[in-house]
């Protein structure tokens, strides 16, 4: 992901880089750096630690889920408002994250079979499926322009009838 999509969010006015984010150099392992400006963690399961650790504060890590929407609905909002208009590697982003239903999943090869929602989706699902319909609208609300986003949320909508 672009960090630049980040800066105005974080209240940042100088070029963001790792090395300044993370003053760890262990921590930096943790990241695959592309370039100054795009990351990813180096593994999904690192990246869901991420996850756990921050969505959970000093509590208990097994209740991480719990703000997971709002954190979410934040998100699709920082992009929105980001310093990056809604290119198309921003929008690829958050099919990414909110509509692909795997990895290797391409809007070409997705099936019946195929699980319901995003593995982002399905963990917000496990506290409330009002905080998943509240991404879907987010995502149609913030980026109108794109079908795919008013689609899913129709698609949400027809599965939970």
């Amino acid at each position: 992901m672009r960090l630049e999509i980040f800066a105005e969010y974080l209240d940042i006015h100088h070029s963001l880089r790792l090395d300044r984010i993370f003053r760890q150099p262990a921590l930096h392992e943790l990241l695959v750096a592309d370039n100054d400006n795009v990351c990813r963690p180096v593994h999904y399961l690192v990246a869901e630690q991420i996850l756990q650790i921050v969505l959970s504060g000093s509590g208990n890590r097994t209740k991480w889920r719990i703000g997971l929407s709002s954190w979410a609905k934040r998100f699709i909002d920082a992009c929105s408002e980001g310093t990056l208009s809604a290119n198309d590697e921003l929008i690829e982003l958050l099919r990414s994250i909110f509509i692909r239903r795997n990895e290797h999943e391409s809007p070409e090869t997705e099936t019946l079979e195929s699980t319901r929602f995003s593995p982002m989706i399905e963990d917000i699902g496990f506290v409330s499926t009002e905080g998943q319909m509240k991404v879907f609208q987010e995502l149609a609300n913030y980026f109108p322009a794109e079908p795919h986003f008013r689609g899913h949320l129709a698609r949400f909508h027809s599965i939970q009838g």
